[in-house]
């Protein structure tokens, strides 16, 4: 192994086809307090809590098998003094004179900018998976007896996970997550083919009144009442998501500044226009369309910023980024 890779900022495992660890970077090594001639030769489960044995046999190596490659996978390992450290698994299987082997990329997720509350709860709702799933074990050793029953089995929980990944649990709209990486799938498709995108941030106004006037349980409906109303008059090529918070995010494919106002003012309408009951919800929104000189972090900057100019002017407005450029260009 280089020194590059030894000491790379994520930890790096090789593994036999049946888990074995037969190569372990010096990065890895700190992180978990162990000696090289600790962890070689030893079985992944040997670092894996009871559960997390239970998630490699019926996610990790089922999916490796199937796609040689797994992105994005929850696991926690354990350190040598007993502590469980969470950790972001990526893999991909190979060959090499005729052996299969597993590489593996682990990064330290407790470290990590965490994705809002959305990778919680997605945690949370794995982790309420699993021990349901911790009493029927011996059900399922039954069952992995027959081969293609325990294939049933496993694309079926997959769905599950995949849906529980990309979703907000409490909208059912597109998480955090997904937004990013469809943010970064437009960028790419722009600078490929010239396919010109916007993309709006909806902030729902006085959002904290409600909470505090009426109680979370209430917040809650009207974040979901929201969302429904954002499907309801969007297309459905549009990417809708929960930015965070009482935040929404949606990315609108070939769509132009003219375009991205037209569509901005229709959801702020329609959100004026609802039915609401003890309380009147408006939003505000700013927009930013991209260009050849923008990345993903400034077209996020820029609606960021038309958003706070929509709410500090008074609100239940929309602003396009392209204003504040104007305004700046004017003074």
């Amino acid at each position: 192994m280089d020194n590059q890779l030894n000491f790379a900022p994520c930890g790096y495992i090789t593994l036999s086809s049946d888990g074995v660890i037969k190569t372990v970077n010096q990065t890895l090594l700190n992180l978990l307090d162990y000696k090289k001639e600790e962890l070689l030769d030893k079985h992944l489960e040997s670092i894996l809590s009871n559960k997390n044995k239970f998630l490699l046999h019926t996610y990790f190596y089922p999916h490796i098998r199937l796609y040689n490659f797994l992105e994005e996978m929850f696991l926690s390992i354990i350190a040598k003094n007993g502590q469980e450290i969470p950790i972001l698994l990526n893999a991909r299987s190979y060959t090499d004179n005729k052996i299969e082997y597993i590489d593996c990329i682990l990064i330290n997720a407790s470290k990590r900018i965490q994705y809002e509350k959305e990778i919680r709860d997605i945690k949370m709702k794995l982790e309420e998976t699993i021990i349901e799933k911790d009493n029927a074990i011996d059900k399922l050793e039954v069952l992995f007896q027959d081969n293609q029953l325990k294939q049933n089995e496993l694309i079926s929980l997959n769905t599950k996970l995949k849906l529980m990944a990309t979703s907000d649990m409490l909208t059912g709209l597109k998480n955090r997550r997904f937004f990013q990486e469809s943010l970064s799938n437009s960028i790419d498709i722009y600078f490929k083919q010239q396919k010109i995108f916007s993309l709006l941030i909806i902030d729902i106004d006085y959002f904290k009144q409600i909470n505090d006037n009426f109680g979370h349980l209430v917040g809650d409906q009207t974040l979901v009442e929201v969302a429904n109303i954002l499907q309801s008059v969007s297309r459905k090529v549009d990417v809708i998501s929960r930015f965070g918070g009482e935040e929404f995010a949606i990315i609108l494919p070939n769509t132009d500044k003219i375009g991205a106002k037209k569509a901005a003012e229709k959801l702020r309408l329609a959100v004026d226009n609802g039915h609401w009951n003890n309380f009147h919800i408006t939003v505000s929104i700013g927009a930013s369309t991209f260009t050849n000189i923008d990345t993903e972090q400034s077209i996020l900057n820029k609606a960021d910023g038309a958003l706070y100019t929509s709410k500090n002017i008074g609100r239940n407005r929309i602003t396009h980024s392209d204003e504040l450029a104007n305004q700046t260009n004017q003074l």
